[in-house]
């Protein structure tokens, strides 16, 4: 089975928790605010100086939403020197919905930070020409595409800064961060069901991959 057009077949449960597991090592979810603008746009950056990693990342990412990603060449410094890594970048509210929902039951080190993102998503306004995706994801009015960004979004996006903080060597981290939530088994935790109606596929993949 495919999703949304992709030719590549659908992960399997060995290939999700291993997304999982890579973008819990490697990968960085944010909320990034424009104060310019006033908006808020939530993204998953996953960088890696292996590009077989990387290209594994974007063909598992590519069969969820449908797409290819552009994968960047990038230079970073090493102990040593510079180095290339390569990095693929997602955003946009279905895409990112479809992905996090997808790893949801095997992310450890990031639960939290796909927690806030998906509370994001509940209830952040997306551009027009998203709307339609947005409506068939969480079955919510299209006039939701018009809707101003509130203190509540810019909370979150705060919430998440928080958790994406780079403590100083030797910085105590427990006075700033919440303690991590319990660690539960692959079996225990939930599914994350999408909210309203959303099209077979999506139905399907959900109901075959995460249960």
């Amino acid at each position: 089975m495919t999703l949304l057009g992709s030719a590549i077949p659908l992960p399997t449960i060995a290939e999700l928790a291993w997304l999982a597991g890579f973008i819990d090592g490697e990968g960085s979810f944010g909320l990034h605010v424009d104060r310019t603008r006033r908006t808020i746009e939530p993204r998953l950056g996953i960088p890696n100086s292996n590009l077989r990693n990387i290209e594994r990342a974007e063909v598992l990412l590519r069969a969820l939403i449908g797409r290819e990603l552009k994968i960047s060449t990038c230079k970073g410094k090493s102990r040593t020197g510079w180095r290339p890594y390569y990095r693929v970048t997602l955003s946009g509210h279905a895409a990112l919905e479809i992905v996090v929902r997808a790893i949801y039951p095997y992310v450890v080190g990031k639960q939290r930070h796909v927690d806030v993102l998906l509370d994001y998503l509940k209830i952040a306004p997306t551009s027009s020409r998203n709307a339609r995706a947005v409506t068939r994801l969480y079955g919510r009015p299209r006039a939701m595409a018009k809707a101003r960004y509130d203190e509540w979004l810019y909370a979150l996006a705060l919430k998440m800064a928080a958790l994406n903080r780079r403590y100083k060597c030797g910085e105590s981290e427990a006075e700033h961060v919440e303690p991590e939530p319990p660690s539960q088994a692959i079996a225990d935790r939930p599914a994350a069901p999408f909210v309203g109606d959303s099209d077979a596929a999506l139905k399907e993949l959900f109901k075959r991959r995460i249960g």
